[in-house]
């Protein structure tokens, strides 16, 4: 940015350059010229300084003039480039240092014992990944503000993976529910947060690097390994590229959800979730335990079954390929629904397949 106000200041010195230099000789010119006429107009004079001092003096005084206003606006605009150079990284400062403040206290807020609060600091982040956006675009610091924005991401998902606040058995209800109502809606605010706006994020990572302003090729992470997120409404939101693994989505509304490319080993998908068209395409579902699941009209094309467990899953009107090699060592049995006219895949000998799941 200070290369960018140099130019400017040194394009206005070129075109006030371009102006007093002519200025100048010609008013030397002009005095010349009237003492010139002086002399001609003078017949034998031989007092040349009697007649050419005052012309001399008063040309060389205008030219000294037009010199010296020509300084004064020149070291004017230079002061004026440098206040504004140092207003702007003032404010800079101050607005990075105004959302630094901000995180701290969406912090405090996600670790309040008040349920609304912690949902107040679930939002508060959000909105701050946002500014930091702004804040990139109108700065030029790019890099800054999409590292920021994963410290938003990372906040949250550490939220939920530490699954604080379960209640032990004796205190859960018939839904049998691991948390009370209030943490509930909390952790069901931020993956909610999670799965509608860091895809937006994502994607302002990915115009910045196109345009060559962001350098970090490394995509955003959203890590929720581990966390519960059982019973929870995440219907329609966009999980793809996350990393699930281990992580509990029994019985969750998955309806529309897109979990692509998704890393989901282990997860666990049982007591019947609600996935109709669900997109599991390439989502890297080894050991993933889908017993009893409907995957009705879910995308699993590509995706990685290996010691997946589809015992008791209907599989009707999945949308599966039977030439999939993951599927050969994937679990299930007489339970299982396969799509009508569905080829199913010759087990291995061995089924429980070491390597990657």
């Amino acid at each position: 940015m200070k290369g960018g106000v140099g130019e400017v200041e040194e394009a206005r010195r070129s075109r006030v350059a371009r102006f007093v230099f002519p200025s100048c000789v010609g008013v030397v010119g002009l005095g010349f010229g009237y003492l010139a006429g002086r002399v001609v107009t003078v017949p034998g004079s031989t007092q040349l300084w009697d007649i050419a001092a005052q012309p001399i003096a008063t040309a060389l005084a205008g030219a000294g003039a037009i010199g010296a206003g020509y300084l004064a606006f020149h070291n004017g605009e230079k002061s004026r480039a440098l206040d504004t150079e140092h207003h702007k990284d003032t404010s800079e400062r101050d607005r990075e240092a105004d959302l630094r403040k901000r995180y701290t206290t969406a912090a405090s807020q996600l670790a309040d014992e008040s349920p609304a609060i912690r949902e107040a600091g679930t939002y508060a982040l959000a909105a701050l990944a946002d500014d930091w956006i702004r804040f990139g675009e109108s700065t030029s610091q790019e890099e800054l503000a999409y590292s920021e924005i994963q410290v938003c991401v990372n906040l949250l998902c550490s939220y939920l993976r530490a699954n604080r606040r379960m209640l032990d058995e004796d205190s859960r209800g018939p839904d049998q529910r691991v948390f009370d109502a209030g943490e509930f809606s909390v952790r069901t605010s931020i993956a909610m947060v999670l799965g509608d706006r860091a895809p937006q994020w994502r994607e302002q990572g990915q115009k910045w690097r196109s345009v060559d302003r962001l350098n970090n090729n490394r995509s955003l992470r959203v890590d929720l390994s581990g966390a519960n997120l059982a019973d929870m409404k995440l219907a329609r939101l966009d999980f793809s590229g996350a990393e699930i693994q281990g992580a509990d989505l029994s019985h969750a509304n998955l309806a529309g959800a897109n979990f692509s490319g998704a890393k989901m080993h282990r997860v666990k998908l049982t007591r019947k979730p609600f996935m109709i068209e669900s997109n599991l395409s390439d989502a890297r579902l080894g050991g993933a335990d889908l017993s009893g699941a409907r995957l009705h009209k879910v995308n699993l094309t590509r995706a990685w079954l290996i010691n997946a467990n589809l015992s008791g899953a209907d599989l009707r009107t999945a949308i599966i390929d039977s030439s999939e090699r993951s599927l050969m060592a994937a679990i299930w049995d007489e339970g299982t629904i396969w799509p009508e006219g569905f080829e199913i895949p010759t087990r291995p000998s061995s089924f429980e397949v070491i390597g990657d799941l």
